[in-house]
């Protein structure tokens, strides 16, 4: 929806920092997973693995996007 009020590059660039931003949550999400003990806390486990599935999916489109709009963009 960007797209239609902002030029292309502004959208690859905030779509570029969305990815940065999520990467990092993964891996900070990926080190507190290892440190649960599942047995002792699987709620809590089960939380942060929630939160995986949905960030790392959420990664995996912004990647996909910027690959698609960076492959659609005419070059100079």
């Amino acid at each position: 929806m960007m797209a239609q009020v902002l030029p292309e590059e502004t959208v690859i660039r905030f779509l570029t920092s969305l990815r940065a931003a999520l990467a990092g949550l993964v891996g900070s999400l990926e080190q507190q997973a290892d440190a649960i003990d599942a047995v002792e806390n699987p709620y809590a486990r089960l939380a942060v693995e929630h939160g995986l599935a949905v960030h790392r999916a959420s990664l995996t489109w912004a990647e996909q996007a910027i690959i698609r709009l960076a492959a659609d963009s005419p070059r100079p």
